[in-house]
């Protein structure tokens, strides 16, 4: 089998994962991709999608659209692609949302043990985490 055709239907698939009840909420996620204006709005509209109640399947898709599109934005700016948080420092968003897709089952993780510190990103999460508890 050809790469091509290999990664065509790799992207079948997905469309098939994100289609069905959340297909108005992968468009609507698509349209705010393109015109995204920062980090912070894009977890706010990640948080806010139905995303949370979705099987694993479809997490796991949302997040690698996401993860593609901040490679791509890093890149054309220069930077490089990746840039994983180091332990003293905040998480990056492709972090944060995966937590926020993928929750720890209890305990400390590494990027929850983190949450504690102060910066305006980690704050704004830890008051979106709060009203979601009280919720």
């Amino acid at each position: 089998m050809s790469g091509g055709r290999a990664s065509s239907q790799k992207g079948e698939a997905a469309e098939k994962k994100l289609a069905g009840p959340y297909a108005k909420a992968v468009q609507a996620l698509f349209d705010f991709l393109k015109t995204m204006t920062g980090p912070s709005a894009l977890i706010d509209f990640v948080e806010q999608g139905p995303w949370r109640d979705a099987d694993a399947d479809v997490r796991a898709e949302i997040l690698a659209l996401v993860d593609a599109v901040i490679i791509r934005r890093r890149e054309r700016i220069g930077l490089a692609p990746f840039d994983d948080a180091l332990p003293d420092r905040p998480l990056n968003v492709f972090l944060v949302l995966r937590e926020h897709l993928f929750p720890p089952d209890g305990g400390a993780t590494r990027g929850v043990a983190r949450f504690d510190q102060t910066d305006p990103l980690t704050e704004r999460l830890n008051h979106a985490k709060r009203r979601t508890h009280a919720s």
